[in-house]
């Protein structure tokens, strides 16, 4: 919303009155374009430099009349206003621009999403206002997404580089990759067990440190086999952690002890898995891993085309999965 003249944000404290379903054809030639069902609840937007105080007391009066339904100002007495969701933001009584009402900086690119599922990228500095969250069937407004601190992909190849040209096959020659177009129309890649009888693994290096809590967290959907294997191991762990997550139910099958794993819904078929892993203290190499297969099970024979597409994957130091860091080398 932007304007030269003062908006009012007024709740809709009805519900049968919403921007789709008007009784009245006198209010819906005028205010129903004015009307307008947000995640927020319905409300009503309009400027005063368009419509005169007596339209405004009418359409008040007649919502009142005609449904039992009082308008408020959200705002009325509010000195300062920062509503994310809906990009208004008020000081002292005066509609302003974001960098007007408040202090923001951040060093470096950002991601969210849009409303399609969609990676959203924000320039170094700005302020990832109208990032989409997904709340388990829908994305919705999340209004300005902030994270807790600073993290770094230490995955040298995320989103679309997730590929045996740039993650190792392991054993060699054991896992193809293709290029695959997921359902949103974005690019992204499949990785494809061979046909020996072995097991089927690719993975990347990363920089860790010893005595350090690490997520390894991976956006994935199953494309021919339902299970996916989010694996931390090498001398850096001291052993394997394997988290098995069920691709088609979203569940966590199992998951290695002093590790903790978890599932959620990503939209579409895809889900979001997340593996969570303290480094010993002898330090070493860090490997993260992804293994595709049918039952769960490490070894197996592949039928050469069926597997997994992943989406994005990254590994940060801490308990918690951020916001999706892209990093491409």
């Amino acid at each position: 919303m932007t304007s030269t003249g003062e908006w009012v944000i007024a709740e809709v404290n009805g519900a049968n009155l919403t921007a789709s379903s008007w009784g009245t054809p006198q209010i819906a030639g005028w205010l129903g374009s004015r009307l307008i069902d947000g995640d927020v609840g319905t409300y009503l937007c309009f400027d005063r430099n368009e419509v005169s105080q007596a339209y405004e007391d009418q359409a008040r009066a007649q919502l009142a009349r005609d449904y039992g339904v009082e308008l408020t100002d959200l705002y009325q007495n509010a000195p300062f206003v920062a509503d994310f969701k809906r990009k208004f933001y008020r000081v002292d009584g005066e509609t302003v621009s974001l960098s007007e009402a408040v202090d923001f900086s951040r060093s470096g690119v950002a991601n969210s999403f849009y409303a399609t599922g969609a990676m959203q990228a924000f320039a170094d500095g700005e302020a990832r206002v109208g990032s989409y969250v997904y709340d388990g069937s829908n994305w919705v407004n999340g209004g300005l997404r902030l994270e807790s601190a600073a993290k770094t992909n230490l995955l040298p190849y995320s989103y679309t580089e997730i590929d045996t040209g740039k993650w190792s096959a392991n054993p060699a020659s054991s896992v193809t990759s293709s290029d695959v177009t997921d359902d949103i129309g974005l690019d992204a890649w499949k990785i494809i067990p061979s046909t020996d009888n072995t097991s089927h693994e690719i993975r990347d290096t990363f920089a860790g440190q010893a005595n350090t809590t690490y997520t390894f967290d991976v956006i994935a959907e199953p494309d021919g086999y339902d299970y996916l294997q989010v694996i931390l191991t090498n001398t850096g762990f001291g052993a394997a952690f394997i988290g098995v997550f069920n691709l088609a139910t979203g569940e966590v099958v199992s998951v290695s002890a002093s590790a903790e794993a978890a599932i959620r819904p990503w939209g579409g078929d895809k889900f979001r898995c997340t593996l969570t892993v303290t480094s010993d203290g002898d330090g070493g190499t860090y490997d993260a891993r992804l293994a595709s297969t049918p039952t769960g099970s490490s070894v197996f024979a592949g039928d050469g085309t069926s597997g997994t597409i992943i989406h994005h994957a990254q590994v940060v130091d801490g308990q918690l999965a951020t916001s999706p860091i892209v990093r491409q080398c």
